[in-house]
């Protein structure tokens, strides 16, 4: 599967006791996206035991789950009107009835909108409010242009008109620090009061290594009205109150009780068991790297969070890794066309920088002139992150308490025209060049895409 690719636009709903969420998995076809619909369900959002998949037939991507007051189901989605996703309209919203125990259809699929900007009309929305059907939808496409725009019906079914102030939330033309903002929700607190969640994409869009992310805003919503959506900004304040209460106070304790490494990524599938006792991460090496689109992949990751954050670890160094190919590293990563990293070579004790930018063929392999004293036990390394540029450090704590920097690479390397984000992870791979004398199974013709030889590390984190 593509970087790109996977699960798209999940919309969770609570209904008589059930929580659902509706979900597409997107993974490229003959000829286009293959698009994979389903619903999943459970009646103890805490347990992490959810339904099997329940699939349902849609053309297309984002769907959404409605019940309306009398108990009726709809699914809501964007339906793809053309292969080539170059020509617009491209899509529409289409809306049919299911039966949310099997996932079939209990009507026919029907356009219900076409929306304000009539491109890539996509996240559809419905909200039954004062007796209106409101229809939420993001259009423009998913940078500069984006958009939230809405419509409504008296009927499920339509026909919907459109809001007179659309797009009701843009930065289209707008000299604002965030950019690119759509593709939301509108919710509502337990004290009344409306908000969005949207998407959108701090700073200069150049430099934007963290892709698209999520803003909180505040909304008014009128009755009978339409609703007004405040600019998402990096930070507000409002004279709203909310009463978290026990069971949302409750939530990051008992998600970490449900998963300990709630955070932690994998590319490709998940590694088996990395975590040892003592909270070490141990990971067996790859002859896949980075680059692999599609190879198995020793690399455990976390999210980047924050503009200015730092990710850092510990490997430790074993003599008796003398002769092994095993090298260790910390990297930050986009995708595999881009991504950049700091590694320490288990036999030579050398550090080595290795960045890659594959869209503009641009790679580059750097070393620091001395190794790592044989005497040491363990080499730290570290990445930290700023606006502009990602620093690649390192330091022996058994010797010397400073960081070295060994380079730096520019956040414009990791920032593209897509919408993932990077992610900064420890990762393991054997160094095909290397021939250790006494390592078994080392020969191409072996079978074997693994040393004998693990890579451990320690505290690892990514911190900001």
């Amino acid at each position: 599967m593509v970087a790109s690719g996977g699960l798209f636009a999940p919309t969770i709903r609570h209904h008589n006791g059930t929580f659902y969420i509706a979900c597409t998995n997107c993974s490229h076809g003959k000829d286009n996206w293959q698009t994979d619909n389903f619903l999943i369900t459970t009646d103890d959002i805490w347990s992490d035991n959810w339904s099997d998949a329940i699939p349902f037939d849609f053309y297309g991507i984002s769907p959404s789950l409605f019940f309306d007051d009398d108990g009726r189901a709809y699914i809501q989605g964007s339906w793809m009107m053309e292969m080539d996703r170059m020509k617009q309209p491209s899509c529409t919203i289409k809306q049919f009835e299911i039966d949310v125990r099997s996932g079939s259809a209990l009507s026919e699929t029907r356009e219900i909108w076409g929306g304000f900007a009539k491109r890539d009309t996509e996240g559809p929305h419905i909200y039954k409010k004062d007796g209106w059907y409101y229809l939420l939808v993001a259009e423009g496409g998913t940078f500069e242009h984006h958009m939230l725009s809405m419509a409504r019906s008296r009927d499920i079914w339509g026909p919907y008109e459109s809001c007179p102030n659309n797009p009701i939330m843009t930065a289209d033309g707008r000299n604002e620090y965030v950019q690119n903002i759509g593709h939301g929700e509108i919710f509502q607190d337990m004290n009344g009061d409306w908000w969005a969640a949207v998407l959108g994409v701090q700073g200069d869009q150049n430099k934007a290594p963290m892709g698209r992310e999520t803003f909180l805003t505040t909304v008014e919503w009128p009755k009978d009205g339409w609703p007004l959506i405040e600019q998402p900004q990096m930070s507000f304040s409002t004279p709203r109150t909310v009463q978290l209460g026990f069971a949302a106070a409750q939530l990051i304790k008992k998600s970490r009780l449900v998963n300990p490494h709630l955070d932690d990524l994998y590319l490709h599938k998940p590694l088996r068991s990395p975590y040892k006792k003592s909270g070490s991460i141990a990971l067996t090496p790859h002859t896949s790297t980075l680059s692999a689109a599609t190879a198995p992949l020793a690399l455990l990751a976390r999210r980047q969070r924050s503009v200015n954050a730092i990710a850092a670890t510990t490997v430790l160094l074993d003599n008796e890794a003398t002769h092994s190919n095993a090298i260790g590293g910390l990297t930050v990563y986009k995708d595999p066309l881009r991504h950049a990293s700091i590694s320490v070579a288990l036999s030579t004790r050398l550090i080595h920088v290795h960045f890659v930018d594959a869209s503009n063929d641009y790679e580059y392999t750097a070393s620091y002139p001395e190794p790592v004293s044989r005497s040491s036990t363990a080499v730290d390394l570290r990445i930290i992150a700023g606006e502009e540029r990602y620093a690649l450090e390192f330091r022996d704590p058994d010797r010397d308490r400073r960081w070295k920097q060994v380079d730096m690479v520019d956040t414009t390397m990791l920032s593209a025209r897509d919408f993932t984000g990077t992610i900064m992870g420890i990762f393991a791979l054997r160094d095909r060049n290397a021939s250790p004398s006494n390592s078994p199974r080392d020969d191409c013709d072996s079978g074997s895409d693994v040393t004998d030889q693990k890579v451990t590390f320690r505290d690892f984190e990514v911190r900001g």
